[in-house]
């Protein structure tokens, strides 16, 4: 559903955290790649994901910028 949603912040916020304790322990648990990637390739990986999984979807707009306000908001 994430990749549907209107705004990409959960998304982000996904990749950015990871996921630690899954809605079911069978998908398993997400590192976060928050330390590994800048704004940029994480905004990059936010529009290929859309584009992959959620092709009748608009692209959304200003990723790089949505991610550089998640960041600076869980500091």
């Amino acid at each position: 559903t994430n990749l549907h949603s209107e705004r990409p912040d959960n998304l982000i916020r996904t990749v950015l955290d990871g996921i630690w304790q899954p809605a079911y322990v069978e998908i398993g648990h997400m590192p976060g790649f928050g330390r590994a990637l800048d704004d940029q390739q994480i905004a990059e990986l936010a529009a290929y994901l859309r584009l992959r999984f959620a092709p009748d979807q608009a692209a959304s707009t200003d990723l790089a910028g949505t991610v550089a306000r998640l960041r600076a908001a869980a500091r």
